[in-house]
């Protein structure tokens, strides 16, 4: 079984830019609601930058200060809590594609219609390698002990 879990110097990254995009929605808040004259312009201001930040980050936050597993591959199937707490049976993939979706590394996954995450209506994810505390080379020889992945990159992702 391989465990893969946020990785820190990213984790920090996302942070910071999750705060840079709450500073900027609260002050675009604050700006319009003051200039057009609403009177409770500042409690609307630090609702908006709470419930933003809250949004971005609060599950990230969590995870990540309490170190859980947030990719799981073993002989049953995969778990990307991130998506589902449920594992995917390798039977019920149909399609395992790398591919680079700006300049970061995304697993396509397709699972069959019969499958039993399908039938809750998901039936594509795309699952983030770029923020684990692993490379993504490490990530895909382990997924390839149990099914292959297509590859369009080649060795560009390497």
């Amino acid at each position: 079984m391989h465990q893969f879990r946020y990785s820190r110097s990213r984790f920090i990254t996302m942070m910071i830019a999750s705060l840079a995009l709450t500073a900027a929605i609260t002050f675009t808040v604050y700006v319009l609601l003051s200039t057009f004259g609403v009177r409770q312009y500042k409690f609307y201001t630090y609702a908006t930058g709470l419930v933003f930040f809250g949004f971005l980050s609060a599950s990230m936050i969590y995870r990540f200060l309490r170190q859980e597993v947030v990719l799981s591959i073993h002989h049953g199937g995969i778990v990307d809590t991130r998506l589902s707490g449920e594992v995917i049976a390798w039977d019920d993939i149909r399609n395992l594609d790398l591919q680079l979706v700006e300049q970061e590394l995304k697993l396509h996954l397709v699972v069959w219609p019969h499958a039993a995450i399908a039938k809750k209506g998901q039936k594509e994810f795309d699952i983030d390698l770029s923020i684990l505390d692993a490379n993504p080379a490490v990530v895909i020889a382990s997924i390839e002990r149990y099914q292959p992945v297509k590859q369009s990159l080649a060795e560009e992702w390497r």
